[in-house]
């Protein structure tokens, strides 16, 4: 057993220090170049947990059993992470097998720090330099010098030594926490801490109503499955509340208000199953199906005797039609609708009732949403907020008056607070990660929350890979942050995308034939739904974003670095389309509560006058010009319509055969016609052409679509199609972790 007390420092002058030629942000967990002219790279929990042991012992060689049992405490992680996270570190630190300046790998042995070292010290603006030994030099900041950061920031500190194996395992920053502009010193509330710190992904947490346990998911090293797991909120050793099994998981546990039970579904071969069990774990059985068999979100009436959920709605033809509210008794195992006013497009997920029994809570419509409120019994919905955003989960406080709730902001997922009226939703600023899926305790205030970190990468497939063409990727203007929705020129020359390589969302674009051309159009900060739309003579960008003039649609020039918003009338336009008429534009816009139309303009007039328009659950529209038609997805079905030039005529000719994340956003217009990935039987991931107008004239089947693999799980963020070289460019989700966090109830209480 290995001294733990000699694994970090005591104490920590500053939150940043310089590594020779770069500065590391502890709390962002950030590497960038001292000069700043490089972007800054972001580094993992754990990459971060070896390089502060390697700080600790600067100069002295560490070795990977001493890495493994600092930063992987309690668990059982093979070598390779520490060969991953040591590689993530000299690639944030620009170090190579040829010129090793910053991290020496000692045969045999281990790793030792080599650059010299210098802590930033903000409070007097000088730096305070350290040699190997001096490393760990440096005093606890008195009571009244802390009061005094917290004023301006919250101060990472880690200052008992018998807490330092669990800092390593979370890395778990003290950080600001405010309720809106401008920032006070009673603002702000104790930092979060991580509470589960296994290298494998963790999920879903869910507090008792106590505060003092949470119940989570784990999946295994190599995602076959998933098992639930205990913990008290601290440092302990959590107890597994269900059996490990390939091939069975378990998912979305929920803790009954009374705190003697834990409700959870069950996937298996055989389809998904609502299961409870006792919360001590043990005696688990199926007291229902899931609704439409597929997995979702449950919650607990506060009697402790019904679950409610959301499942999808089939219209009269059998087809998906958006989702509704359902209550499960639980002596009768069957599902039963809500009786509340939605429209037959309606999208509504992640419900949950109030704690007082009064009001279910709901997410309506998706990306353009907003959180809306019915009575207990049902009856006619009112609108909480005007977010017209995402929502990752939402949990009711103990007032029963107001919610939190996580939702996509300017590139991140926060946490907000939503009131009882739509004037009065409150971000809470917490700084390191997107944070989802809250979970509240109603005795104490204490929250629980899932945190995510993930890295979106680009790639250039062939086609003629067939089933290999995954495997085979070409990876695309790598970074360590993401690279999504790509579009690729008509001509094939140019390629423009949306990355946040520079530290925030921006569109970026590059010349195929000059790599070195990359560069981000400034100014614009995209929308992050859907990949910017080339003009026929690919010349010109059009997008939705946020520009000079504001947010609305725009018409970007790359090489020129010109954009220019145009004036279209929709108060909030949420997609824009090239027309083959250059006097008219297509524009998809929200017609209120995150529906959508799509709207046909003249816009040779002043003011753009409207031609024609589809009110329907627009998912994204196309122009197929190899047909001479109009193309469109709904959201709710994922059924495809195709419409004359002038939106007329609309009857639907196509359709998702297998939903799943992001499958809308790879639908892309080629000179050959309109293709997406969907899937078969025989195929996961199939791309293939929309069905041509008329089936005697249609493309052989070996031209309509290609099988590229039969990954179980692909995230899909955009794609885009060269049928002159039969390339496809797809972005996909390639790495992602989760830790659970946590906030006392004495945080809560300061909202």
């Amino acid at each position: 057993m290995l001294k733990s007390h000699d694994n970090l420092l005591a104490t920590r002058p500053s939150e940043r220090l310089r590594i020779g030629d770069r500065i590391v942000d502890l709390p962002l967990r950030e590497i960038a170049p001292v000069d700043g002219a490089g972007e800054s790279v972001r580094i993992s929990v754990k990459a971060l947990g070896v390089l502060m042991v390697l700080v600790a012992h600067a100069g002295k060689v560490v070795s990977r059993e001493a890495l493994l049992e600092w930063v992987w405490p309690d668990t059982l992680p093979n070598e390779d992470v520490v060969t991953q996270a040591i590689t993530q570190l000299r690639k944030a630190f620009g170090d190579s097998r040829a010129r090793t300046e910053y991290i020496d790998t000692i045969s045999k042995h281990g790793y030792r720090l080599i650059a010299p070292i210098e802590w930033c010290v903000p409070e007097s603006g000088e730096v305070a330099s350290t040699g190997p030994v001096a490393a760990t030099m440096g005093a606890a900041p008195s009571p009244q010098r802390a009061r005094s950061s917290l004023a301006l920031r919250a101060t990472v500190a880690v200052v008992a030594s018998a807490f330092a194996a669990v800092w390593l395992s979370r890395s778990a920053p003290e950080v600001s926490l405010r309720l809106g502009p401008p920032p006070t010193p009673q603002d702000v509330a104790a930092a979060y801490q991580r509470i589960a710190s296994s290298p494998l992904p963790e999920y879903a947490p869910s507090l008792s109503p106590d505060g003092a346990l949470f119940v989570y998911v784990r999946f295994s090293a190599d995602e076959s499955g998933s098992s639930l797991f205990q913990q008290v909120v601290s440092s302990h050793q959590p107890q597994a509340l269900t059996a490990a099994m390939p091939g069975r998981r378990d998912k979305m546990p929920m803790w009954s208000p009374d705190g003697r039970s834990i409700a959870f579904l069950r996937e298996t071969e055989a389809g998904c199953a609502v299961m409870l069990m006792p919360a001590i774990g043990g005696g688990e059985r199926e007291i229902g199906r899931c609704l439409g068999d597929e997995a979702h979100t449950i919650g607990w009436y506060p009697d402790n005797a019904a679950l409610i959920a959301a499942g999808r709605v089939s219209d009269d033809a059998g087809r998906a039609s958006g989702s509704a509210l359902y209550r499960m008794a639980l002596d009768s195992g069957r599902w039963e609708p809500i009786p509340y006013v939605r429209a037959a497009s309606d999208i509504d997920v992640s419900p949950a009732v109030s704690p007082d029994g009064r009001w279910i809570a709901f997410h309506r419509n998706a990306a353009l949403g907003d959180v809306w409120r019915i009575p207990v019994a049902g009856g006619e919905p009112k609108r909480l907020t005007d977010l017209h955003a995402n929502v990752f989960g939402l949990a009711w406080m103990s007032d029963s008056a107001r919610l939190l709730v996580s939702r996509y902001r300017a590139g991140t997922k926060v946490l907000s607070l939503v009131g009882p009226e739509r004037s009065r939703t409150t971000d809470l600023v917490i700084a390191g990660g997107d944070f989802e899926y809250p979970s509240v305790a109603p005795a104490s205030g204490a929250i629980a929350f899932q945190i995510e970190e993930a890295r979106s990468g680009m790639h250039r497939l062939s086609l003629a890979a067939g089933r290999t063409a995954f495997e085979r990727r070409e990876p695309l203007y790598e970074t360590t942050r993401s690279n999504r929705l790509p579009s690729l020129s008509p001509d094939g020359g140019q390629l423009a995308f949306v990355s946040d390589r520079s530290g925030r969302p921006l569109l970026w674009w590059v010349e195929r034939a000059r790599p070195d051309s990359l560069r981000p159009i400034e100014g614009f900060m995209p929308s992050p739904r859907f990949p910017p739309v080339w003009e026929a003579s690919s010349q010109r960008l059009l997008a939705i974003g946020e520009g000079a003039e504001g947010r609305g649609a725009y018409e970007i020039e790359p090489r020129r670095g010109r954009i220019v918003r145009l004036p279209v009338p929709e108060e909030e336009p949420t997609y824009v389309v090239d027309h083959p008429d250059p006097s008219r534009m297509l524009i998809v816009s929200n017609r209120g509560d995150g529906r959508l139309a799509l709207v046909l303009y003249d816009r040779s007039a002043r003011p753009w006058r409207e031609l024609a328009r589809i009110e329907d659950d627009i998912g994204v529209p196309v122009v197929d010009r190899a047909n001479t038609r109009i193309l469109y997805a709904l959201r709710s079905s994922g059924d495809i319509f195709a419409t004359d030039l002038q939106l007329r005529g609309a009857r639907r000719v196509d359709g998702l055969q297998r939903r799943g994340r992001g499958r809308l956003k790879t639908f892309t217009a080629a000179s050959d016609g309109v293709w997406f990935l969907d899937g078969r039987p025989d195929c996961a991931w199939y791309w293939r052409r929309v069905a041509a107008p008329n089936p005697a004239t249609d493309v052989s089947p070996a031209e309509a679509g290609v099988c590229l693999g039969d990954l179980d799980r692909l995230d899909l963020e955009g794609a885009s199609y060269d049928p002159r070289q039969r390339a496809l460019y797809l972005s996909t989700l390639e790495y992602t972790t989760h830790d659970i966090g946590f906030l006392p109830g004495s945080a809560g209480k300061r909202w």
